[in-house]
């Protein structure tokens, strides 16, 4: 599943539902408007492996959300 291909009623269900961290919200954000892990990583001066754990974190709370419907 791609962010940036989720509808803007999914991508509000998941912003509620999966309680993300503020870092986890603004890569969800980022994601959903299309840009790449490494834009995001100079966005935020952050590492990539930074934005890799962030991606396996978000990935996870979308899984388990996904999972309960």
């Amino acid at each position: 599943m791609k962010i940036y291909d989720l509808t803007k009623p999914e991508l509000d269900l998941f912003r509620e539902m999966c309680n993300f961290t503020p870092d986890e919200l603004f890569y969800f954000n980022e994601r959903a408007k299309h840009k790449t892990h490494v834009q995001i990583a100079m966005s935020k001066y952050w590492s990539e492996s930074k934005v890799s754990s962030l991606f396996k974190s978000v990935r996870e709370k979308i899984c388990r959300i996904k999972a309960d419907f």
